[in-house]
């Protein structure tokens, strides 16, 4: 984990950095299950753009979801990994220590 956040940090978009930085800030404050998907769906789809495919057109389901035992079976991953962030924290009682723009 040290090599790839000191590689990031340094290498990745802005954009990179600050879903790196929201993943990593949450994850010290054992947030929702449903938040800790979607901050690490958020953080894969940035890192895809920025090192492959800037106009992939995936979401954070696709992402994530292969991952995840039971995915089909739970049709709420795919719309919550889709929603607005700031929606979604709403939704899961969960106060972010970090500003949400979405």
């Amino acid at each position: 984990m040290s090599d790839f956040q000191n590689f990031v940090t340094i290498w990745g978009s802005d954009g990179v950095v600050e879903k790196f930085f929201r993943f990593r800030v949450s994850s010290t404050l054992n947030p929702p299950a449903m938040i800790t998907m979607r901050l690490t769906s958020d953080l894969l789809l940035s890192i895809r753009r920025d090192i492959a495919l800037p106009d992939t057109k995936l979401n954070g389901g696709r992402m994530i979801g292969a991952r995840i035992r039971g995915w089909t079976e739970h049709p709420e991953f795919e719309y919550k990994l889709t929603m607005p962030l700031g929606q979604l924290c709403k939704e899961e009682k969960w106060v972010p220590p970090f500003k949400v723009d979405d």
